[in-house]
């Protein structure tokens, strides 16, 4: 893969994308990002995984992800070194009593 630059990606983003708020050090910030679910079925059991497609200069593993109400954490980062990486996302607890996103 080779690498978009930095207006291509924004240009990408901001076609394709939602506004999105991520926590970084100074707070929640607004990112464009596209929000994506892949359904596996495996031996009539279904999971879903939650990841959002982003600019790599925007996102770190470990940030904090706002969606649909809910906050996530980035637990994985794939990094094809295009620019654009696939962060996925692990529910995590809220003020409503779930610890995690095991209910």
């Amino acid at each position: 893969m080779f690498d978009f630059s930095k207006k291509s990606r924004e240009s990408f983003l901001k076609r394709m994308g939602h506004d999105l708020k991520i926590k970084k050090e100074s707070g929640w910030v607004n990112i464009r990002a596209i929000p994506e679910r892949k359904l596996i079925d495996t031996e009539n059991e279904v999971s879903a995984t939650i990841y959002i497609t982003a600019d790599a200069d925007e996102v770190l593993q470990g940030n904090h992800i706002l969606l649909n109400g809910e906050v996530f954490e980035i637990s994985y980062i794939d990094n094809d070194l295009s620019g654009l990486v696939d962060c996925y996302l692990s529910l995590i607890g809220d003020e409503n009593g779930r610890t995690s996103k095991y209910v």
